[in-house]
């Protein structure tokens, strides 16, 4: 980092014109001119990244079962709700499926009920490519020439 031109913090960062003069400036003292160039930084190149073993998810139909369960015990969902210590709201969203309930809500239901909302699928190798938007950097450079 370097110094701001005007007031001597460390964290000059911006190019501001102030008083028809480019001045290295930090934040603060960019609001007494015109900022010309923001400070860019390079995205770090992401790496391969490998999951092991599988994936715990929430079943397609869980709308269907939780439903099914509820007028099993003949409860109303007013009723299924306090029970789950859950919104009424929420859970007519995910009994209806507009909401996909998470994994710690399907844990309460098999816990509570016995319903099993979950299933595990294997997961394979995930790559993910560096980011075709990182700006040119030092190593960009050296490979070119």
């Amino acid at each position: 980092m370097t110094q701001c031109e005007m007031c001597g913090r460390n964290e000059a960062e911006l190019s501001a014109l102030i008083e028809d003069v480019e001045l290295k400036v930090c934040q603060h003292c960019s609001k007494f001119g015109q900022i010309l160039k923001k400070p860019t930084f390079a995205e770090a190149p992401k790496k391969r990244v490998v999951i092991d073993g599988p994936e715990i998810i929430v079943v397609e139909n869980y709308a269907k079962l939780i439903k099914e369960k509820r007028e099993d015990l003949g409860l109303m969902q007013e009723d299924f709700a306090k029970m789950l210590n859950e919104k009424l709201s929420t859970f007519q969203s995910i009994e209806s499926g507009h909401l996909k309930p998470d994994i710690k809500f399907a844990e309460k239901m098999k816990k509570m009920f016995g319903l099993i909302l979950t299933k595990e699928i294997k997961k394979a190798d995930i790559k993910i490519e560096k980011s075709k938007t990182a700006g040119f950097t030092l190593g960009d450079f050296i490979k070119k020439n």
